[in-house]
C-alpha cells in the first residue's frame, strides 16, 4: 500500500512540474513580422522585436532597403499590452500575435520569426 501511495505522490509531482504555464510576457519575446492588417494580408516589411528588458524595437524596411527604426517600452497586464502609451488587447496563439487597438478599430497580426 505504501509503495502505491508513494508512486502516486511521485506521479502527481511530476505531472505538476510538466504543466507550468508560460507567462504571456515570456511568450511574446523575440522577433515578429506583420503579416496582416484588418485581417487582410500585407506586403510590407514591418517587424517588432520584444526584448526581456521591457524594451521593443520596431523596424520598417522600405522599398529601397533602408530601415526606419523606433524603440520604446512595453508591458503586459492581463490580456492588455502597452507599447509606450498605446494600449492593445492581444491574442497569442502558437506563433501568431494579434494586436487589437484599445479604441476598437483595426487589428494587426504578426507571425513569429
Amino acid at each position: 500500500m505504501n509503495r502505491i501511495l508513494g508512486s502516486l505522490v511521485v506521479f502527481v509531482m511530476l505531472q505538476a512540474c510538466g504543466n507550468k504555464a508560460v507567462e504571456p510576457a515570456a511568450s511574446i519575446l523575440g522577433l515578429w513580422k506583420l503579416v496582416a492588417s484588418n485581417d487582410e494580408p500585407v506586403d510590407v516589411n514591418y517587424t517588432i522585436m520584444f526584448r526581456a528588458d521591457g524594451g521593443y524595437t520596431f523596424t520598417n524596411t522600405i522599398f529601397d532597403g533602408n530601415q526606419i527604426t523606433s524603440e520604446g517600452a512595453w508591458s503586459i497586464s492581463g490580456q492588455s499590452i502597452t507599447l509606450d502609451t498605446e494600449r492593445f488587447t492581444f491574442i497569442l496563439h502558437d506563433d501568431t500575435l494579434t494586436l487589437l487597438p484599445a479604441n476598437g478599430f483595426g487589428s494587426f497580426t504578426y507571425a513569429r520569426q
